[in-house]
């Protein structure tokens, strides 16, 4: 543990939520056509169902953001990145894309330790 590092004493599971989100996004998505109106309410919807999943394996101290974006696809590359001050000892983070006919979405959910 470097010195500088909060040490918890149970870290965030990411390879459950990986797991979870490979699952839930594709079955979320399958049968829906892109529309403005639908994304917003849809990305709002998507980020609370993951937030309680990942909350029922958070452990203690840790605190949740998780973001959801959807955009359409129409030949176009789009390009997602976050900044954040983190530790990279006790903070972990895990993020899923995935497509659908007519729109993307990228899941992310950062887990952050707090003293």
């Amino acid at each position: 543990v470097p010195p500088f590092s909060s040490n918890p004493p149970e870290k965030f599971c990411t390879f459950r939520v990986r797991g979870f989100l490979e699952e839930y996004l594709p079955d979320k998505l399958r049968d829906i056509t892109y529309g403005s109106a639908l994304a917003s309410q849809l990305s709002k919807e998507m980020s609370n169902e993951i937030k309680e999943f990942a909350k029922e394996i958070l452990p203690p101290r840790y605190k949740l953001v998780c973001m959801v974006t959807l955009g359409e696809k129409n030949n176009e590359d789009a390009v997602l990145t976050s900044r954040a001050l983190w530790d990279s000892y006790a903070d972990t983070f895990v993020t899923h894309c995935s497509e659908s006919g007519t729109m993307f979405c990228v899941a992310s959910v950062f887990a952050v330790y707090r003293e």
